[in-house]
């Protein structure tokens, strides 16, 4: 049976045709030598392309970004056995494992990490030069866009909502995820693909990453909507004595500017509850007597479905500064670049006019 032709995705460069020999019946990560299927060390047979299946490189390149067999599959419209088979083949070509069992998936060797790039490459200018315009540039973002944030404060409604958004008009069937990173070495994260995206106070220095300055973020404060409290009386004395609702979070080093600048008066709250969510402070300082302090963005979204009022925060913080950052192979990924343009500008298009006291006459008692 000739092998298929399929023209219509993307994973087309992947029908080959020993899709249709016999599957090995060994596990995929599990055989032969050194536990790997396929690698039997052979004298090298020259570089000749002729020796090469030129095939195989879109399901490397599969298994590089998507770090998982059943994915990568997906991915390219193939059957799990036809990956694994070409796996099999990928190490005996490379004469090298390739990928080895993680606690997420499979992690790629370091030849195959070496690989990544000359391997999009090659595949890039294929897909430019020889591919039919429509399709040139294209790539899947799969099932699941992972995002990561260093510190929880920037996990807020305002950019969830704007990268779900970006997302959907990309693909309505991949699965958003938000994660803290703050504790975790995302850096190797995003070059292994477990991430896709990681928010931060700064830019990346790193030669292989890439950022970009999304916004800065101001604070404000609300509290319950009859609240007694005005606008002029809010002043830094009177919003360190009130009893605060503010985030539990799971380090202490966290590099919010408006810590950094209590800080520096030597000035502390007093914490009235911590929750673990951001909508959980909104609700409790609806309900109580808790000021709550957050990102503009974040406070216009919970006052426009709780009973909320919100005031300029007195403390005199620095704005917040976010930068996204990704793995710069992916700059030029169309799907991937597409969303990190959209967001930000969904992002920067959420805000809140400038605070104001829209308290009517407090009651009489309570």
């Amino acid at each position: 049976m000739p092998p298929r032709s399929d023209t219509s995705r993307d994973g087309s460069l992947a029908d080959f045709a020993a899709e249709n020999d016999e599957a090995p019946d060994t596990d995929p990560l599990c055989g032969d030598e050194a536990g790997y299927p396929g690698l039997v060390r052979t004298a090298s047979k020259g570089a000749s392309l002729r020796n090469f299946n030129l095939n195989l490189l879109p399901i490397l390149e599969a298994l590089l970004a998507e770090q998982n067999l059943s994915r990568a599959a997906q991915k390219l419209g193939m059957s799990q056995s036809a990956v694994s088979h070409a796996l099999a083949k990928l190490r005996s070509q490379f004469q090298d494992p390739l990928f080895v069992r993680s606690r997420y998936g499979i992690e790629p060797t370091a030849k195959a990490l070496r690989l990544r790039a000359p391997v999009a490459s090659a595949l890039g200018v294929i897909r430019r030069e020889i591919v039919s315009p429509e399709h040139a540039g294209e790539t899947a973002i799969g099932p699941r866009f992972q995002c990561g944030v260093t510190e929880p404060l920037d996990e807020g409604p305002a950019l969830v909502s704007a990268t779900m958004e970006a997302l959907r008009e990309i693909s309505a069937e991949t699965a958003l995820t938000f994660r803290a990173v703050g504790g975790s070495d995302w850096k190797k994260m995003l070059r292994l693909r477990y991430l896709d995206i990681v928010f931060d106070a700064k830019p990346a220095p790193d030669s292989d990453l890439e950022s970009e300055f999304v916004k800065d973020r101001h604070y404000n404060c609300y509290v319950r909507s009859d609240s007694a409290i005005a606008a002029a009386d809010f002043t830094i004395d009177r919003y360190l004595k009130m009893s605060h609702v503010i985030l539990d979070t799971p380090t202490a080093d966290s590099r919010s500017t408006l810590r950094q600048a209590l800080a520096a008066r030597n000035g502390s709250r007093t914490i009235g509850a911590r929750v673990h969510t951001h909508f959980h402070a909104a609700l409790v300082a609806s309900q109580s007597d808790h000021v709550g302090t957050g990102y503009r963005e974040d406070i216009a979204l919970y006052a426009r479905n709780l009973p909320l009022r919100v005031l300029d925060c007195p403390v005199p913080a620095e704005p917040s500064p976010l930068f996204m950052t990704w793995l710069r192979t992916r700059t030029n990924e169309t799907a991937h670049k597409r969303i990190r343009q959209r967001l930000t500008q969904l992002y920067r298009q959420e805000g809140l006019p400038e605070a104001r006291d829209t308290r009517q006459a407090p009651p009489a008692s309570r």
